[in-house]
């Protein structure tokens, strides 16, 4: 396992899934998350997710999320 490249002793939060009825807005919250999505949507797309106007549908966010984990990112999930 490789070790963390954060500088920092306290966990960062790198997103924010926030539940609205039927959809999920995806928002970042660090540049890593920035990045990450960057790495998981088209350039076409880039503008809307820094501005945390991205929205999924449950079943999409809940991949995103998994990933996202699995990548050592800090993500609040309200969704569940």
């Amino acid at each position: 396992m490789l070790p963390s490249a954060r500088s920092s002793t306290t966990d960062v939060l790198d997103l924010q899934l926030v539940d609205v009825i039927d959809k999920v807005f995806v928002v970042p919250q660090s540049v890593v998350g920035v990045l990450f999505l960057q790495t998981h949507f088209p350039p076409e797309n880039w503008d809307a997710l820094t501005k945390g106007a991205v929205v999924l549908k449950h079943d999409n966010a809940q991949t995103l999320l998994i990933d996202a984990r699995s990548a050592g990112l800090i993500v609040k999930d309200g969704t569940a």
